[in-house]
C-alpha cells in the first residue's frame, strides 16, 4: 500500500479504500499516466476481496474513480485486466470501456 501511495505517478485522491465494519474489503487506484501522447488516468489495481464480490462494490469503486478522473480534468482513462477475468471484463464493458489492446503473457519454469 505504501508503494502505491508514494509512486511517482501518485494522483492526489486517486487511492480509494472500501470498508465494511472497519475492515478493508476493496481498493481502487487512479494514477497519472500517458497513453497515445495524451494525459490519462490509469486505473488499477481494482480489487474486492472474494466474499464481497458480486455485490456491486467494484462497480461503485470504478464509478467513483471515473468521477475523480473527470474532476481532475482527464478526458480518458485506461485500465488493464487479466484476460481470464471474465467478470471484470464484463463489468468494464457494461461501464462503457472499449478494448484497445490485447497482451500475451508468458511464463518460464526454472
Amino acid at each position: 500500500m505504501t508503494k502505491l501511495l508514494t509512486d511517482q505517478d501518485y494522483l492526489e485522491g486517486g487511492m480509494m479504500l472500501l470498508f465494511h465494519q472497519n475492515n478493508p474489503v476493496g481498493v481502487i487506484r487512479g494514477a497519472d499516466d500517458e497513453y497515445e501522447n495524451s494525459p490519462i488516468m490509469n486505473i488499477g489495481p481494482v480489487a474486492i476481496i472474494p466474499e464481497y464480490q458480486g455485490l456491486g462494490l467494484g462497480r461503485s469503486l470504478l464509478r467513483a474513480s471515473l468521477r475523480l478522473a473527470k474532476e481532475k480534468g482527464y478526458k480518458r482513462t485506461i485500465l488493464s485486466v487479466n484476460g481470464e477475468n471474465e467478470r471484470a471484463q464484463d463489468l468494464y464493458i457494461k461501464e462503457g470501456f472499449k478494448q484497445v489492446e490485447a497482451v500475451a503473457c508468458y511464463h518460464y519454469f526454472l
